[in-house]
């Protein structure tokens, strides 16, 4: 499906994905249970091992996404990176009060919450996936560029305070108080060292008079993976966020020493890992039972339309022309593995009903087909035409 996709003009992770939905329990245990009991239903005991096949390339994809992104913006690009925060902002709360002319019975959980639905549809209206904008940007080989950079950063930022919203909410049913830590304490210092505390340590480095020693470099790269494994041990954090995070240190620290390393490591990660990690995603997905196609169709087209109204509103405040303004709004509107990944979460803590899981699931692969889509076609007309692919620039 992988090499079906890029026939077509698709972006391979949707390819991936597809592929784990053809073997999974949406359309092979449908269509032929046999063989799908017989030879892929997956056992008790295989579990742990899928799960850290699925965990390990994760966190391998974002560690490659951590290492291509910068921390250090100069004041344009903080501007950039603000504005697309208050657009994000300004759909949040759209989000919310949509609830209201929505409707809540169709979708409410056994916890009759509305409330927390309420928070629920609006983190699902704002959410923007980092691990599929970081692929589709990774398959065009446009990762490293100003646009991509500024979107992951956008999101990743956004991210963690919809996230530090959704830990709260499942708090309140769960009663883990451990959470609460994570989401005040943890998090917010993490925030604060991927943009206040590396840029510094990166000057000071760059500094140096004396060279570093690349015993020490590979010391430190190993230590960064075991801090950050403590982290996720000691506080449960988010582990996207956490190899984000070591691929910021390494990068922002040693990346210009680690060059030879980093393209190997694509090019491993490209070919196994991270392929099967979106190929799990789809095999998880049961899309065939509790799914309402009206209410996909309303759900998917209002909250695109307030996720890309605003932030192509605040693009324009920027001065970008209607090329960027739209570039920025289609990426932004990428929901992705988060979308999933919240549909599961909301759906656990009773918060929604197993109709308004499916329809954040299929939204959230709608929306990465579409992002994948149009940035392969942007990525393609402009170098056909001899341009720069995704400069971002202004009227």
């Amino acid at each position: 499906m992988r090499e079906v996709s890029r026939l077509i003009k698709f972006p391979q992770v949707i390819g991936e994905i597809l592929g784990g939905l053809l073997l999974g329990p949406t359309v092979l245990a449908i269509f032929f249970p046999e063989i799908f009991e017989n030879h892929f239903m997956l056992k008790a005991d295989q579990k742990p091992a899928l799960d850290a096949v699925y965990n390990l390339g994760l966190i391998i994809l974002m560690f490659i996404s951590g290492m291509e992104t910068k921390t250090s913006y100069k004041s344009k690009e903080r501007a950039i990176v603000s504005y697309l925060l208050a657009g994000t902002l300004v759909a949040f709360v759209l989000g919310f009060f949509a609830m209201n002319f929505y409707g809540y019975q169709p979708i409410i959980g056994v916890k009759g919450d509305l409330f927390s639905l309420k928070l629920v549809f609006a983190i699902a209206v704002s959410v923007t996936s980092i691990p599929v904008i970081s692929r589709i940007f990774l398959d065009l080989n446009l990762l490293h560029t100003k646009f991509s950079t500024t979107v992951i950063t956008t999101a990743t930022i956004q991210d963690m305070v919809l996230w530090i919203m959704l830990a709260t909410l499942t708090n309140k049913f769960s009663s883990l108080y451990s959470n609460i830590i994570q989401v005040l304490v943890v998090t917010p210092l993490l925030l604060f060292g991927i943009l206040f505390v590396l840029p510094r340590l990166s000057v000071l480095l760059k500094n140096r008079k004396t060279p570093v020693n690349k015993n020490f470099l590979f010391l430190v790269l190993i230590q960064s993976f075991y801090i950050i494994g403590v982290i996720v041990y000691l506080f449960n954090t988010n582990k996207i966020l956490s190899a984000f995070l070591a691929g910021v240190i390494v990068n922002n620290l040693f990346g210009l020493k680690l060059t030879t390393f980093k393209k190997y490591l694509k090019k491993i990660a490209l070919n196994s890992f991270i392929p099967l990690y979106f190929g799990i995603v789809g095999y998880k997905l049961n899309l065939i039972h509790n799914f309402d196609f009206y209410y996909f169709i309303g759900f998917l087209t209002m909250s695109s339309f307030i996720k890309i109204f605003c932030i192509y509103v605040c693009s324009i405040f920027l001065k970008f022309n209607m090329k960027t303004s739209m570039n920025f709004s289609i990426a932004m509107n990428t929901r992705g593995g988060p979308g999933i990944v919240l549909a599961t979460i909301a759906f656990d803590a009773g918060i929604i009903n197993e109709i308004f899981f499916t329809t954040l699931v299929i939204t959230s692969i709608i929306t990465s087909l579409i992002s994948g889509y149009w940035f392969y076609f942007i990525s393609e007309r402009e170098t056909k035409n001899n341009e720069v692919p995704l400069q971002i620039t202004t009227k």
